[in-house]
């Protein structure tokens, strides 16, 4: 019977789904919830978004048999035995695992240091034998970004190596090592490697991309255990060194309960998966990066220093899901601080990228993405001046995106797109508020709102099919997500009776119990694939329209429920990013900022 969280007691879900910590420097444990590695995205120590150690695996040796834990799983071969043979129970509230064999047992505990990124594993084990038996603990080393396999020929680190200790010197060029040491287990050097291990990920309905790697095996850390005899020990991994005496595995504990406890303090105890999306999310927080993801590509841990016209595009992405995040990750936690000071942080990115495209020739998709942003960046600010009137901290940078669209040479252009319409009518009903504040008024905002309004319902609206046009210059009429924008932001730009009718489209062509579909599911370009971050536009739009009442909450909770039930499954890395109409695993980066900030969101709305 395995101890599992929300009482899945079935090995196949501890197969499919993830646990993810990390901590505010940088480090990252990304694992199976068996606490194996199967996709090239797992690893036990992923630092700066590379991954360094994939696993530990460990082996028990009596005078009669060999036990070995495979905890790294290939789709082609696999190491010795799996750990299934041999797993009694996983807590993944407290990164616990327990092995049973006939003769031994073993349990081993993860612990990673919020402000030094050191990793701590704890290992207690009992000899059930007659006699005496060893204990050996490999680590599975390489230095690689999540998707860049490497080969045995590229795993040529140098390394030193002491008593109960080993430095890796991963790249010379930046001088990054990794340190394995232990307070009592030996260090043997024995150097080897685990060949072609593979990995299938499944990205879409139909195909799976394969990953195939060599893993660099420097040595193993060993003790000789008497028979029924308890040992307890731990290993250390860092990436500088540190005095691991001063490291309390128990401290630990306690003050990553309390973090925990901290963060979500504010929600009722009843809502179990509020509270651990709470904690979850707080781990995308970086102190002096953003990122959209855990574990995150290795050139997509974002800098203002790190802005520049090779990674514009990347660097778009990133901001644009950190901006529409704002709400769900500070303001559903009243964080209005916080969420002013991310919303500053990006306004600051905006100015940089401003900068850079004064200097450089840009393509239109960047071009849209930089409308899109500061468009998106408005309505983030609303949600806060909602929650606090600080529009004067706002207003200046707002007028400024307002009249520089305006005078854009490529505004035609950019207004054949809904998402654009929607976003620039939202903006400007925001930016009108905020003149009323400040006591002025502009005539031409009212013609520019009437512009959009009438831009919609004349060139957009397909009365036969109740939709909104994706593209003006597209032939296929279709349902598409980003017409729900139209009604699900602060300000809708379409009038009541379309309202309800594209909502109706909405829930016939895009809604899923788990999500809603990005193109309608009669379009040719419909993926198959289904997003749940979009389902709190949904609910917002179902709520508008039938008012917010405690019949109406009902009535969209039940649209949501499913979605709900599925994330007690998984929810040690959060919501699935991606859903699946034909019951495929898919396989994205586990922990999705947006996402997840969405549902907190969606929650926040159905409490």
């Amino acid at each position: 019977m395995f101890k599992y969280k929300r009482k899945i007691n079935e090995i196949n879900y501890l197969h499919k789904s993830l646990f993810v910590t990390s901590d505010k420097v940088n480090t990252t444990i990304c694992l199976n919830s068996d606490f194996t590695v199967r996709k090239p995205f797992n690893g036990l120590y992923i630092k700066n978004g590379k991954v360094i150690i994939s696993n530990l695996f460990e082996q028990i040796e009596t005078k009669e048999n060999k036990y070995s834990i495979n905890n790294i799983i290939s789709s082609v071969k696999s190491y010795d035995k799996s750990n299934d043979e041999y797993i009694l129970s996983v807590d993944l509230e407290n990164f616990f695992v327990e092995y049973d064999m006939d003769e031994a047992y073993f349990s081993k505990k993860l612990y990673l240091e919020e402000k030094t990124g050191i990793l701590a594993i704890e290992y207690e084990i009992y000899n059930k034998s007659k006699y005496d038996m060893t204990f050996k603990v490999f680590p599975a080393i390489t230095y690689r970004d999540i998707y860049k396999m490497k080969n045995a020929s590229m795993l040529k680190f140098n390394q030193r190596d002491e008593n109960n200790e080993v430095v890796i010197n991963l790249s010379i060029l930046n001088g990054e090592d990794v340190i394995l040491k232990s307070d009592r287990l030996a260090w043997n050097k024995d150097v080897n490697f685990l060949n072609n291990i593979t990995y299938h990920v499944r990205e879409d309905n139909v195909n799976l991309k394969e990953y195939v790697e060599d893993l660099l095996v420097p040595g193993y850390f060993d003790i000789c255990i008497k028979s029924d005899e308890h040992v307890k020990a731990v290993i250390y991994v860092l990436s500088k060194e540190k005095d691991i005496s001063k490291i309390n595995t128990e401290l630990l504990s306690k003050k990553d309960f309390f973090i925990k406890e901290n963060i979500s303090n504010s929600i009722e105890h009843e809502y179990v998966e509020l509270k651990e999306l709470s904690y979850g999310i707080d781990k995308l927080k970086l102190e002096n990066f953003m990122i959209d993801s855990l574990p995150y590509y290795g050139s997509s841990m974002l800098s203002m220093e790190k802005v520049n016209i090779d990674n514009i595009n990347k660097t778009l992405n990133i901001l644009i899901n950190c901006v529409k995040a704002v709400e769900g990750q500070y303001l559903s936690f009243g964080k209005i601080k916080e969420a002013t000071r991310r919303t500053l942080e990006i306004k600051k990115y905006i100015e940089a990228i401003d900068k850079i495209r004064k200097e450089k020739e840009f393509e239109y998709e960047t071009l849209y993405k930089i409308l899109i942003l500061k468009l998106w960046w408005i309505e983030s600010i609303n949600r806060i001046i909602q929650k606090q009137d600080l529009y004067n901290v706002f207003f200046s940078f707002v007028k400024y995106i307002i009249n520089s669209i305006f005078s854009d040479k490529l505004f035609d252009e950019y207004f054949k797109n809904i998402e654009a319409v929607a976003l620039m009518y939202n903006a400007l009903k925001i930016y009108e508020d905020m003149l009323k504040k400040d006591g002025k008024e502009e005539n031409a905002i009212f013609v520019r709102e009437e512009y959009f309004r009438t831009k919609i319902h004349n060139e957009f609206w397909n009365e036969e099919k109740r939709v909104l046009k994706k593209n003006l210059d597209e032939k296929e009429i279709y349902a598409n997500i980003e017409m729900l924008y139209t009604i699900s932001l602060s300000y809708p730009c379409i009038v009541s009776d379309i309202q309800f009718r594209l909502l109706d489209t909405v829930f016939k062509e895009l809604y899923t119990p788990y999500g809603l579909r990005e193109f309608s599911k009669n379009s040719s370009r419909n993926t198959g694939l289904i997003y749940p971050k979009y389902m709190a536009h949904f609910v917002k739009a179902n709520l508008r329209q039938n008012g917010v009442t405690r019949a109406s909450r009902k009535i969209a909770f039940n649209l949501v429920k499913d979605l709900f039930l599925d994330i007690n499954k998984y929810l040690n890395c959060g919501v699935k990013k991606v859903y699946s109409e034909k019951g495929y695993q898919i396989d994205t980066l586990p922990y999705d900022l947006l996402t997840n900030a969405e549902i907190i969101r969606l929650y926040d709305m159905l409490l």
